[in-house]
This record gives structure tokens, C-alpha cells and sequence, in this order.
């Protein structure tokens, strides 16, 4: 069961992160990060999961790491990366509580 969950999100992680890959992302040098879409996750745990901080260099390396590791938690369907000047917002959207 365990196996399976994991061949899930590695296959989930793949195809989300496929169309962030094929756009070229300008590299930025983020001076904030705003999450959008947080219903139940506190903002505090998706910051202590991200794998950048204000400071870092956004490229398209970081963004398919930053893919990974949301998808790695279990807690999204699906998250979008955007840029607003050198603000990089995250949307997300959480999976369903059951």
C-alpha cells in the first residue's frame, strides 16, 4: 500500500511538474513569498516544507523542487507558481479532509 501511494505522487509530482519545465522561468531573486488557497494547513507548515526562503534564486530548477516537496506532503491536489515582481506566489489547492 505503501509502495503504491508513493509510485502515486512520484507520477503526480511528474505530470504537474511537466508544463512548470516547459515554460522557461526567468530567474528571480525572491523578495517575498504570499501562499493563496489555505483552508485547513496553517501557513507556518507549508513555510517550514518549502525548500526556498526569501533571498533565494528562483529558477526553473527551484520551481520543479518546489513542485516535489508539495506534492511530497500528501496535503495538495495541485499547486501553482506565479510571479508578482519579485514576490513568488504559491497557490494551492488542498486535498479534501475526510
Amino acid at each position: 500500500m505503501q509502495f503504491l501511494r508513493v509510485i502515486l505522487l512520484a507520477l503526480a509530482a511528474a505530470c504537474a511538474a511537466f508544463p512548470v519545465a516547459s515554460q522557461a522561468v526567468e530567474s528571480f531573486v525572491i523578495e517575498d513569498i504570499q501562499l493563496e488557497g489555505l483552508r485547513r494547513i496553517s501557513p507556518g507548515a507549508v513555510f517550514v516544507a518549502l525548500p526556498v526562503r526569501v533571498g533565494d534564486r528562483m529558477n526553473e530548477e527551484r520551481s520543479g523542487e518546489l513542485i516535489r516537496a508539495r506534492f511530497a506532503t500528501g496535503f495538495f491536489n495541485d499547486l501553482d507558481l506565479r510571479r508578482d515582481g519579485n514576490v513568488l506566489v504559491i497557490e494551492l489547492d488542498e486535498r479534501p479532509s475526510i
